[in-house]
């Protein structure tokens, strides 16, 4: 696992070679934390390419920049091909020779002799970008689910990449701006979607797609998505056995690496699985990691052990009792841009304490997407939309104009207006679009005006489009919230303590299957993952599926009245963002207010609040906020790329 960044520029530029060094290592050491144990920085021509390493695999070897033998040919590459040795050894038929035992090398052979087309024959999570000296240009992919991350921006006809969006601002390229249209999103889903970034012209590589640059233009395209298909089990015997099968060879590629490897276990049915699945194929005692609290609410860590217990593996558990600002400031930075998930606090507990003990982890994050484990499927299922939804709507559109959103009842009210595909959109948004008007100052209000954050999650549907329901649900799901959400929140909890983590229901053939089964086989209209559970009456201890579903949370309510009280009040009722004309300063009075006093705004705050101290921290680096640069990233003054 690493950190990839680079630099190409345009055919009319020039930059002395040091300066283009200089930029590369900035864009690698503000992602140390990714590569801990290797680093490498090239320049090629016009290109410049730097890496950060997490050796994993081929401790010796593996070093990149890497060049192909004829030296056309340079790659930088984030992640793991896990099927590289059943590559290697086609390709060894074919003639080739390899100097190194990494999957870095076999990746660079794919391309030279399949081109593009290699994208297909991969299994794996990566991110990485190809030089081509002959042509000059540049070509790169992220893996079909987006499990690792990809940014890029374009710099005065050339381009600027990397892992991380802090790596891109370190590069000194681009003044940077933040996008009303990306914080709009936030406000609507608590993380920023791809393509966008929280800056105006810089982009995520979405899930699926491929990414060229040739002679100054950029052009993406999609090589994979969730097909609709036929051949799926009609029965629950053949599912449970087609999953047993299709897991198992998950998780068993996923076990490839010359480091420690354990797993995350929750009291989740997903985790479990996996740790189960590890331990049959593993021929040494598995090492597992659990999270938890105090507060029994939020404690999973008794049906973590029992896991833990069945399968005998060498058990560590962390009670979750963090220097709690501390964290939260530093966290709401280190995403790049703002991001509201508050279990992202947990997540970052629980893969420090794993990096202390192993390099890799697996985790059982993507079951709830593929196999419908959301409670929100069930209410879909259960409660349909009322007869009278379209009174309730009229009703709503007319008080909305009177009373502010935050009045009880008006959340349910706009709910109960809702047709059946609007529910669905609507399961994903934690502002609704009338609670951030009331919210908008005079810089966001225009581009609410002009725009529904909505319309992402309507477009959503892919090839279950048509048919709505709960597979459409799941799809929108799966192109929305768990790329820009879930990995996001994984990617960079493991990354920032240089853990490498594995999502084995990501596998591809998982998703494709678990997409395309019978609803009748994932969902009974009031619990889901059906298939999973029969799996796991003959893998899991008994009681283990009967518990309630809790997933990672935290505390969040008591926390923003008590440990963070003080963080709360310092930046919401003095708020930059209101300063600047983002939000308006009453609204954020009136729910801080409300909160402490003892209705729950605990969502709202936390969203705000993470937002508000990103936008500090970036307004003392180097983002355009008024009409003027700030101070640039490290004080480095210069012409741009």
């Amino acid at each position: 696992m690493c950190g990839i960044a680079g630099i190409l520029l345009g055919s009319d530029q020039r930059i002395p070679l040091g300066d283009m060094e200089l930029r590369l290592n900035a864009m690698a050491s503000a992602m140390r934390h990714r590569g801990p144990d290797d680093s490498g920085v090239e320049v090629i021509s016009k290109a410049g390419l730097a890496f950060v390493r997490l050796s994993i695999i081929d401790l010796a070897g593996g070093h990149q920049p890497m060049s192909s033998p004829c030296g056309r040919y340079t790659i930088v590459f984030n992640g793991e091909i896990y099927n590289f040795r059943e590559l290697r050894r086609t390709l060894q038929v074919s003639g080739r020779s390899f100097a190194t035992q990494s999957d870095t090398e076999v990746l660079l052979a794919m391309y030279e002799e399949y081109g593009e087309g290699m994208l297909e024959q991969l299994n794996g999570m990566f991110a990485f970008m190809i030089h081509d000296r002959d042509r000059d240009s540049l070509f790169g992919a992220r893996d079909r689910l987006g499990i690792k991350p990809m940014f890029y921006a374009p710099a005065q006809g050339g381009i600027v990449f990397g892992s991380e969006l802090g790596c891109i601002r370190a590069s000194g390229c681009l003044d940077l701006r933040m996008d009303p249209t990306a914080f709009s999103d936030y406000l609507s889903f608590g993380f920023v979607c791809a393509p966008r970034t929280i800056f105006e012209g810089v982009e995520a590589l979405p899930p699926g797609h491929c990414i060229r640059f040739r002679k100054g233009e950029i052009t993406t395209q999609r090589y994979w998505g969730v097909q609709a298909e036929d051949s799926a089990p009609s029965t629950m015997g053949e599912a449970v056995e087609s999953l047993d099968r299709l897991l198992h060879s998950a998780v068993t590629m996923r076990t490839v690496a010359d480091v420690p490897l354990g797993a995350l276990l929750s009291g989740g049915i997903d985790s479990g699985l996996i740790t189960a699945m590890l331990a049959r194929s593993s021929g040494s005692r598995v090492r597992t990691f659990s999270i938890g609290f105090e507060d029994g609410n939020f404690n999973e860590l008794p049906w973590a052990r029992r896991v833990a217990e069945m399968y005998e593996t060498e058990h560590t558990e962390i009670i979750c009792q963090p220097r709690v600002r501390e964290l939260v400031e530093n966290l709401a930075v280190a995403y790049g841009q703002p991001f509201g998930d508050s279990s992202a606090v947990p997540s970052f507990m629980v893969c420090q304490e794993a990096r202390r003990h192993v390099t890799v982890a697996l985790s059982g994050d993507g079951g709830d997407e593929v196999f419908a484990g959301y409670r929100r499927y069930a209410d879909l299922l259960q409660r349909p939309p009322s007869p009278l939804h379209a009174g309730f709507h009229l009703a709503h559109r007319v008080l909305r104009g009177i009373l502010p959103p935050v009045t009880k009842g008006m959340n349910r009210l706009r709910r109960a207006g809702m047709g059946d595909r609007d529910r669905q959109v609507d399961a994903l948004t934690l502002l609704a679009d009338n609670y951030k008007h009331w919210l908008a100052g005079p810089r966001l209000a225009p581009v609410l005006s002009a725009r529904s954050s909505l319309e992402i999650a309507r477009m959503a549907g892919g090839p279950f489009e048509d048919e709505g329901g709960l597979r459409r649900f799941q799809h929108q799901d799966m192109e929305v919230y768990l790329p820009n959400d879930i990995l996001e929140k994984m990617d960079r909890a493991s990354m920032l303590n240089s853990l490498e983590v594995r999502v084995p229901i990501l596998d591809h053939r998982i998703v494709e299957f678990g997409l395309n089964l019978p609803v009748e086989l994932k969902h009974d209209g009031t619990q889901g993952k059906l298939v999973l559970r029969e799996l796991g009456r003959k893998l899991l201890p008994e009681g283990h599926l009967d518990k309630p579903k809790t997933g990672i949370s935290i505390p969040r309510e008591r926390w923003l009245r008590e440990e963070l009280r003080e963080l709360v009040e310092d930046s919401l009722l003095h708020s930059r963002l209101a300063q600047d004309g983002w939000l308006r300063q009453s609204a954020l009075d009136t729910l801080v207010g409300s909160h402490m006093r003892g209705r729950s705004e605990a969502g709202s705050l936390w969203l705000l609040m993470m937002a508000e101290l990103w936008y500090r921290d970036a307004a003392r680096h180097d983002v355009i906020v008024d009409d003027e640069t700030i101070v640039k990233e490290q004080g480095r003054e210069g012409e741009k790329c």
